[in-house]
């Protein structure tokens, strides 16, 4: 606090002296005879000691009085009121004018006190004097600094010498994976059995796998452990050691791959061959041909090679195998579906097998049979299914029998059999096709006896075809026969043809006029459908069989009345229907025309002669089935689940009961009417609760006659009328009760 006063009293007196100005200059110190100022002496004299720390500045403008006595208290003289100039010259640590001891301010960077210019004599603490702050340049030698004592930190190292002192790391603190903790200088290994007595690294071996020498500590690789034949540490290949036979090398316990094989033994191991799969009777490991010693229905029972084939008289020569046809059994009769070997040469059916005809050959049933040449088909022959001698192009001798009705699209493709004529396609006396690019009309030679499946119908090309004359000989027609002519607009069915199957003209667009076979029984489902041009139609009586959707978008033929819509002489559905009473002249009645009719309570069947599949089934609201001595003909389901009819009447003319007609109605009284003429009772044509004896219009003889199956009808009484005589369901006569 006191040095704080005098520094601001210092301040006050500088101050003064400027006031004052050269009277104060003019002042010279006791003793002096020459005119230099006071001032000018002490400035000579730095000069001449060559202090330069010691400047005007730090001295007060304002000098003693030279005649003052001074006493200097602490630099400040009580009598004149002045402080004094201080002169430390000669490096003295005390004023040679007031005596007072200098408080020294040193420079940090010299160590020397500003004031009195003395040299520090440095007391050192960590690196820097405590004195003047002085900081250490640092001397180092064995880690510590020769001027200040001070240890060195090591803070950086190169290659195990300190940056800074120059000293090598002892790496007296340990290593990390041969790497000094203190240096991180890498450990230059020197290694005992894998292990270095420097730094206790456990070396991690790189191998040279043709010597099993570790390139780095020169251990050799003394117990191999292997993985697939190679070495898990050193990864020698091992060089196997097989015993005969076993595929298990002792070494390694790797199992041989049988890379090679001599006579089906391994060249390594000296395995046998398992032969455990061929391909083409060549064993796919050791590619030993297989002898083919013994087969199983032309198999090879050792390798599963399909025996090719040479059949003399019938049987293989190498397989033994006798040559035999594929067949399936359905509705009492065969059909072909192909054979045990495709390599064929000659092909001949037979009439029958297991006593039973063979009717038809399966769709695609010889496809592909490249070396067929020759076909024999039998007389009893009715069908030839689609694709089924497709691509047999070498077939030379091929004959369609008489007796067959449908041939299918695209069954032969060989043209060595097939011949051309006026742009149609014919094999035998049979069209299979025509050239859909032509436009004039067509005519299809006389003796042609069948169109096959699809034979005019062609992807679209087929709006070309405007006429198409048939010869008189022609008796059958398939399928999609003309399906999509939308250019044909007249078509005379010859009258051989009995049956127009499904989709014949279907999408004739174009056809206006349609003459029928006379001879024609069946109009098949969809057979006109969408000929939306054709507005007259005369069915010939010799139809017994039509179906409701043969004439679907026919708008300008069909007719509607009362409800009931017609084609010509036939019924083929309704708008709505109560109670009908056919028009006059209608002979037929259409398959499912009135199906599900629940409105449907009352039918007049007069002059009725046809009543097709499920007509009426499922009119629930019919209470009363009566059928006149017109009616011929009764479909299938015909009246299948009337379930409210309480009577039924069958007249004289019925010939065929089919299956189902009658089943699950629910009539308590029956009265059948049946002539000589009756024929056939379908199953469960009667499968209903018949409480009252059947009236029967014949004798007990006659009834007994008839063809029927045995579940015709669940129970039954009959009476026959004309000898009187009551049967039991199994044919036993019996006294009634009166």
């Amino acid at each position: 606090m006191f040095r704080k006063f005098k520094i601001l009293l210092l301040a006050l007196c500088t101050i003064l002296c400027v006031s004052l100005g050269t009277a104060c200059a003019n002042l010279k110190p006791p003793g002096s005879s020459d005119s230099t100022s006071y001032s000018d002496s002490v400035s000579d004299e730095n000069t001449e000691t060559g202090d330069s720390s010691t400047s005007a500045e730090s001295k007060p403008e304002d000098q003693p009085d030279p005649t003052c006595p001074h006493e200097w208290n602490e630099g400040y003289c009580g009598k004149c009121e002045t402080f004094c100039p201080h002169d430390f010259s000669g490096n003295s640590y005390s004023c040679y004018i007031c005596n007072l001891y200098c408080e020294h301010q040193y420079n940090t960077e010299t160590g020397k006190c500003i004031n009195c210019n003395t040299l520090c004599s440095h007391e050192w603490s960590d690196g820097s004097c405590w004195r003047c702050g002085k900081i250490c340049s640092h001397d180092y030698q064995n880690g510590y600094c020769t001027i200040c004592i001070k240890p060195c930190f090591h803070s950086s190292w190169e290659n195990g010498i300190c940056v800074d002192c120059s000293m090598e790391c002892f790496h007296q603190n340990g290593w990390i994976d041969g790497v000094c903790i203190i240096c991180f200088k890498p450990c230059e290994h020197s290694f005992t059995e894998g292990y270095c007595y420097i730094c206790s690294y456990v070396c991690t071996h790189e191998y040279d796998n043709k010597q099993n020498t570790c390139k780095v500590c020169q251990k050799f690789c003394l117990e191999h452990t292997y993985t697939d034949g190679v070495c898990y540490y050193c990864q020698h290949v091992c060089a196997h050691n097989y015993t005969s036979g076993n595929p298990v090398c002792l070494n390694c316990e790797k199992t041989c791959t049988h890379e090679s094989y001599t006579n089906a033994l391994c060249d390594d191991c000296g395995s046998v061959c398992t032969h455990n799969a061929y391909t083409n009777g060549i064993c796919n490991e050791c590619k030993t041909v297989c002898t083919h010693e013994n087969y199983t229905q032309g198999v090879c029972d050792t390798c599963q090679y399909v025996c090719p084939h040479d059949f003399d008289n019938g049987v293989c020569d190498e397989c033994g195998l006798q040559f035999s046809l594929t067949y399936t059994l359905k509705y009492g009769y065969y059909t072909v579906t192909g054979s045990n070997d495709n390599t064929i040469g000659s092909l001949t059916i037979p009439a029958t097998y297991e006593n039973k005809p063979v009717k038809a050959i399966a769709p695609e049933a010889f496809k592909n049979y490249a070396n067929l040449t020759t076909v024999v088909l039998p007389e009893s022959l009715e069908e030839i299914g689609t694709r089924a001698f497709y691509n047999c192009a070498n077939i030379t001798t091929f004959n369609i029998p008489t007796t067959v009705t449908t041939v299918g699209e695209d069954i032969l493709t060989s043209y060595k059999v097939l011949t051309y004529e006026n742009n149609v396609c014919y094999a035998g006396n049979w069209v299979l096709s025509y050239d859909n690019t032509v436009t004039t009309p067509i005519t299809v030679k006389a003796g042609t006896v069948g169109l096959a499946e699809n034979a005019f119908r062609d992807g679209g090309q087929s709006t070309k075809l405007s006429r198409v004359s048939l010869p008189a000989s022609l008796k059958y027609i398939g399928k999609n026969a003309f399906y999509g002519c939308s250019a044909l607009e007249e078509i005379t069915i010859p009258n051989g043809v009995t049956l127009l199957p499904a989709w014949t003209f279907m999408n004739c667009t174009s056809l206006a006029s349609v003459t029928l076979s006379a001879s024609l029984t069946t109009i098949s489902p969809y057979a006109f459908e969408n000929c939306s041009l054709l507005s007259q139609l005369t069915i010939p009586e010799t139809v017994s069989n039509v179906d409701k959707t043969s004439f679907n978008g026919c708008t300008k033929l069909i007719e509607t009345v009362n409800g009931v819509k017609y084609v010509d002489t036939w019924a083929i559905g309704y708008v709505n229907a109560t109670n009908i009473a056919f028009r006059s002249g209608t002979t037929g009645i259409a398959q499912t025309a009135f199906a599900d009719c629940s409105s449907l309570s009352s039918v007049d069947f007069s002059g009725i002669k046809h009543i097709g599949y499920m007509a009426f089934s499922g009119c629930t609201a019919l209470t009363e089935i009566i059928l006149p001595d017109s009616v011929l003909t009764v479909g299938a389901y015909a009246f299948n689940r009337c379930n409210q009819a309480k009577t039924i009447s069958i007249g004289s003319g019925i010939k065929r009961i089919e299956e189902s007609t009658f089943a699950k109605t629910t009539s308590t009284s029956i009265s059948l009417s049946m002539g000589a003429n009756v024929e056939y009772l379908g199953s469960l044509a009667f499968y209903c609760n018949i409480i009252q004896p059947i009236e029967f219009n014949g004798t007990a003889d006659e009834w007994l006659a008839i063809e029927r199956v045995p579940d015709w009808c669940n129970y039954f009484q009959v009476h026959c009328i004309k000898d009187n005589k009551y049967l039991n369901s199994s044919g036993v006569e019996y006294t009634p009760n009166s």
